[in-house]
């Protein structure tokens, strides 16, 4: 580890706990909790969950970043459901590929022209719902914008027609020299 390094990191951690000071009672609440290597449970706040085993850092997340995981799985299963249950959902028949985060990828049907954007915006309806249910206080704040593509890629993004329709993104294509 460069010295340099961890002097800079100690001076912005100062800075950080300076203007947070009841932060340094927390840390040292962890400290004495997870002493040794100790595991603990930890009540997720507004959800009724034990999260269990938890080391340091996992406590310290839990209460800030558990609710954001718990709407994120709330709102795959809810999507998952309407693929495999939901024969009127514009989600029927199509497939969960994957949940990174707070993104769901999923391979849409588009045997019909209106599937692809109803299907997309379905499922952005549904994560958005999730969390707002999940996460009230920051309801006006989030968000959910669906993309369309043929690739995996994490510079998809949403492209829209003049009626507002979704329409499929499409890498650059870059022409050797």
């Amino acid at each position: 580890v460069c010295a340099a390094c961890v002097e800079v990191s100690q001076r912005y951690g100062d800075r950080w706990l300076d203007a947070w000071p009841e932060q340094r009672e927390l840390f040292s609440r962890a400290s004495r909790l997870t002493y040794g290597g100790q595991l603990v449970d930890v009540l997720i706040p507004g959800a009724n969950i034990l999260r269990g085993g938890c080391g340091y850092t996992q406590w310290l997340n839990t209460p800030f970043q558990s609710l954001g995981a718990v709407g994120a799985k709330l709102a795959t299963w809810r999507v998952a459901r309407e693929m495999y249950t939901a024969r009127r959902s514009p989600l029927w028949g199509s497939r969960l590929v994957l949940m990174v985060h707070d993104e769901l990828v999923a391979e849409l049907r588009a045997d019909c022209p209106n599937r692809l954007h109803d299907a997309a915006e379905r499922m952005a309806y549904l994560m958005r719902q999730a969390m707002r249910e999940t996460t009230p206080d920051l309801a006006d704040a989030i968000e959910a914008e669906p993309a369309l593509s043929r690739v995996l890629s994490k510079d998809a993004a949403t492209v829209r027609n003049a009626a507002g329709r979704l329409l499929v993104w499409e890498p650059e294509v870059r022409v050797a020299a």
